[in-house]
């Protein structure tokens, strides 16, 4: 129930991405919200740990491919 209510408290306040460790939840917002998927935030993400900054799906798509290439 607890994480219920911060996905919704997110949500309301239109942060679509939470972090419960390393694992991305993302609620669907049914409209196309174009600040998180700006251009500028592949950069921002790009090198950053996980966590550093806000949740968004960039961070998790740099994490799995600096790995893949750490790992061939």
């Amino acid at each position: 129930e607890k994480v219920l209510e911060a996905l919704r408290q997110r949500f309301y306040k239109c942060k679509i991405y939470t972090y419960i460790s390393n694992i991305l939840i993302a609620i669907n917002p049914n409209k196309f919200l174009p600040l998180y998927y700006n251009p500028k935030y592949v950069k921002m993400y790009e090198n950053q740990p996980l966590g550093q900054l806000s949740p968004h799906i960039f961070a998790i798509a740099d994490v799995a491919f600096r790995t893949m290439l750490d790992r061939q």
